[in-house]
């Protein structure tokens, strides 16, 4: 990384590097730790009429998203021993979600319920009966996910010039980057995102190459390998020319 930061910008994947932030302010106030990444993605029990072939309209409640997304990311993030990268404005793939009650602080006297598998915020509690989907109707629940300070990320970035950005140096060029983090991810991710993304196209060639080089250093190699197993060929036998007598 220190060699990549100091030479020309370059477009790098960088895997599983140790990420730290402070940490950001919790919506909803109910989190015991601290997290420098935090989504709340909300739905709600919405209700929906089909009307059948010579039937009466029929009405379906169901959990619906609501769009109300509440994403936090920390303005301070930094790489290994403290090299600072922007992560706002990134989605993140494969962010850790509750996977205990002591991780919730809940308020006193509140009908606020957490569940845990699945993990879900009820700010305003489950109803009496939480199956009977028309009489909760309206009711709202979020989708919890986070990630804490010293988490592995793998993403793609132009590092250079003593910077990381997603922006590439050259300013006719498409291939923005880093608009993507994975926890705990690995190359296979950051392939499924290209060929995803519109940035695709550059990466895939990116890795192409990495390929198409790889090959070719291998096969040279074999072949070397051959040609120095091979028996010494054999010479040829110089034809001798008899002449012709002539007859007296």
């Amino acid at each position: 990384m220190e060699q990549a930061l100091s030479g020309p910008k370059k477009l790098y994947a960088v895997l599983n590097a140790p990420v730290y932030g402070t940490p950001v302010d919790d919506p909803f106030d109910i989190l015991a730790d601290e997290y420098f990444y935090i989504q709340y993605y909300g739905e709600e029990i919405k209700s929906s009429v089909y009307y059948p072939e010579d039937m009466e309209p029929q009405t379906y409640y169901e959990w619906q998203n609501n769009n109300d997304i509440r994403e936090f990311m920390s303005a301070e993030t930094y790489l290994y021993n403290g090299i600072p990268i922007d992560l706002t404005g990134c989605s993140v793939e494969n962010p850790d979600t509750l996977s205990s009650a002591d991780q919730v602080k809940l308020p006193e006297n509140s009908k606020a319920f957490v569940s845990i598998d699945p993990t879900y915020y009820y700010p305003d509690g489950i109803g009496e009966n939480p199956n009977d989907m028309e009489a909760n109707f309206g009711l709202k629940r979020y989708s919890v996910f986070l990630m804490k300070s010293g988490t592995s990320l793998t993403f793609m970035a132009w590092i250079g010039d003593n910077e990381i950005s997603g922006q590439s140096p050259d300013p006719d060029d498409e291939g923005n980057v880093l608009a993507v983090v994975v926890q705990n991810g690995d190359m296979s991710d950051l392939v499924y995102i290209a060929e995803s993304d519109n940035i695709g196209s550059i990466i895939l060639l990116w890795l192409s190459v990495i390929f198409i080089i790889t090959v070719f250093i291998v096969t040279s190699g074999y072949a070397l390998e051959e040609e120095e197993d091979a028996p010494p060929p054999k010479k040829k036998k110089e034809k001798v020319k008899k002449k012709k007598r002539k007859r007296k």
